[in-house]
């Protein structure tokens, strides 16, 4: 994810998705990316960790602690949330920047073989952020509900496969967000048309 601004033929606006999001009917590209250009980015409500990055830390949550450090010393304010699980709306000319400000960080953690400690998540975290401290793209608003299904399965994963399968409607586990208390929440997308979701909610 950390090379992907240099692909041949890219979009000055392009869009990242991690292997386990897609999309599951056309959507408007207004939802991503400004009429001037101008990315939207969806913050999440939960915090990146407090403290320096601890040896029981996820490499996500290591990653973050960086990537926020990272950018406090370099511009004296950061962004302390995490972001949503989902496609990331990214300008080509901005991570280029973000390469000259930070080749060193960023050349590091593109030629670990595996993930370490001390990466940063190009991409995924750190080019959103950057992107919102210099201008280059504003906070915006996906419509879902994280709905806790306890009382009806503790298993998200076949409690999503029986839905879609009788419902025809499709919802993502919560153990894509969560692995702690996933098994027992699912996620419903409101962004298809208000008649699409009327429907669905019908049906289930």
């Amino acid at each position: 994810e950390s090379q992907l601004h240099h692909l041949d033929g890219l979009a000055e606006n392009y869009l990242y998705l991690n292997d386990d999001v897609f999309f599951g009917r056309p959507v408007d590209p207004g939802l991503f990316v400004l009429g001037n250009g101008l990315a939207q980015i969806f913050f999440s409500s939960v915090k990146v960790g407090p403290g320096p990055v601890r040896a029981t830390d996820l490499p996500i949550t290591s990653a973050a602690k960086n990537n926020r450090d990272l950018l406090l010393e370099k511009f004296g304010r950061t962004t302390l949330h995490k972001f949503q699980h989902a496609p990331y709306s990214l300008r080509r000319s901005v991570m280029r920047e973000l390469d000259d400000l930070f080749s060193d960080v960023i050349e590091t953690t593109a030629s670990a073989q595996f993930r370490s400690p001390s990466d940063v998540s190009v991409s995924a975290a750190l080019g959103l952020a950057y992107s919102v401290l210099v201008g280059k793209a504003v906070p915006g608003r996906l419509r879902y509900l994280y709905a806790d299904i306890a009382k009806l399965s503790g298993d998200a994963t076949d409690f999503c496969r029986r839905m879609l399968a009788e419902t025809g409607v499709a919802a993502t586990p919560g153990l894509d967000f969560d692995p702690g208390e996933g098994g027992h929440h699912v996620r419903f997308s409101f962004e298809g048309s208000e008649e699409a979701c009327r429907e669905a909610v019908v049906r289930i």
